[in-house]
């Protein structure tokens, strides 16, 4: 009967402190996902879209046009109602302005926002 104890108190007891301490040191799936798409969404509409001067030496590859902007405020790829693409940087003529809307792909974006991270 001793030596029962004694298996139970060596072996059993631990595997099962064990077991409990890893699974409260886990953050749950949708604890860890749900902060970071929600972050990395934020960051992309502030960092993905800006402005850039129209240079006539330069052979840039337009993916459209939008609206003229109201004020110098730099609008967000969805108030243009533009999708972010994975790996091609976009840039957008501006109707009545030498400007240009460049708008980063979503590899920079994720790059980038991981070493701000840092």
């Amino acid at each position: 009967m001793i030596k029962f104890i004694v298996i139970i108190c060596t072996v059993v007891l631990p595997i099962c402190a064990f077991s409990q301490n890893s699974k409260a040191n886990q953050p749950s799936k949708t604890e860890s996902k749900q902060p970071n798409s929600e972050s990395f969404e934020k960051y992309c509409l502030k960092n993905a879209t800006s402005l850039m001067q129209n240079s006539a030496d330069k052979s840039i590859k337009f993916a459209g046009t939008i609206q003229k902007l109201k004020g110098n405020k730099v609008p967000t790829y969805k108030e243009c109602g533009i999708t972010l693409k994975e790996n091609e940087t976009q840039y957008f003529k501006i109707e009545g302005s030498d400007q240009i809307l460049a708008v980063k792909s979503l590899f920079v974006l994720r790059l980038n926002h991981k070493n701000s991270k840092k």
